[in-house]
């Protein structure tokens, strides 16, 4: 049995709290027995049906999370590894490589999706730099959020309805458009190519890997 409702008063009563919710449908409730010992969860509500294909997805996110017992951060970097957008540098010096990773480390001006791996290590490395959703196009985004989708749906997760889903995205497209003046990639300086080979193992993987390349910080920058 389960439904959503508001809570209307919460009060103490033989040093127990009793809380009385007004629910939004009947859950069977003449079934139930006052003796009986029931599991009782209440937890905020969560609008599965955002008006945002963004929204929508962290909504999806959470409920993930809650199935998995995982943190939402977990589970959003997750899908961006199978199916976000990442840049590729290798020959990369080991302390450029440290000054990556405490770069893409650091709270303030980075999102939650922006982190780095390092996928090989050596005299010299090759790293991975994965991006937030917030610095996507449209048709990167539409990947993301049906990888959630997928993901949503083995779990067990209610989904939208195919046409509401379009419709958060043809939205979501219009709102890139709407802002498509703001530059949000650095590439004021060159930075190395990745191989041939290591691109071609990762779009086999059915990552997406970009053409363009974010120069790397300088290491004395951040020493």
């Amino acid at each position: 049995m389960r439904t959503t409702g508001r809570l209307l008063d919460a009060y103490y009563m033989d040093g127990k709290p009793v809380a009385v919710f007004k629910l939004d449908s009947d859950i069977g409730l003449a079934d139930l027995r006052s003796d009986e010992l029931l599991d009782i969860k209440a937890e905020k509500h969560i609008n599965k049906r955002s008006n945002t294909a963004n929204g929508y997805m962290w909504a999806l996110i959470t409920e993930i999370a809650k199935a998995v017992e995982a943190d939402p951060i977990e589970i959003y970097r997750e899908c961006i590894r199978r199916a976000g957008v990442v840049k590729i540098f290798d020959g990369i010096e080991p302390s450029k490589v440290e000054a990556a990773v405490r770069l893409m480390s650091e709270p303030h001006d980075r999102g939650t999706g922006d982190f780095v791996e390092v996928l090989e290590r050596g005299d010299k490395c090759t790293i991975a730099v994965y991006f937030g959703s917030s610095k996507y196009n449209a048709r990167e985004f539409s990947r993301l959020l049906d990888e959630v989708i997928d993901e949503a749906k083995e779990l067990g997760v209610d989904i939208i309805p195919k046409a509401e889903l379009e419709r958060l995205k043809v939205e979501y497209e219009k709102y890139l458009a709407a802002r498509a003046g703001v530059l949000f990639l650095r590439k004021d300086r060159p930075a190395p190519s990745p191989s041939c080979d290591l691109r071609a193992r990762l779009q086999e993987d059915g990552r997406q890997v970009r053409p363009d390349s974010l120069a790397l910080p300088e290491a004395s920058q951040y020493e």
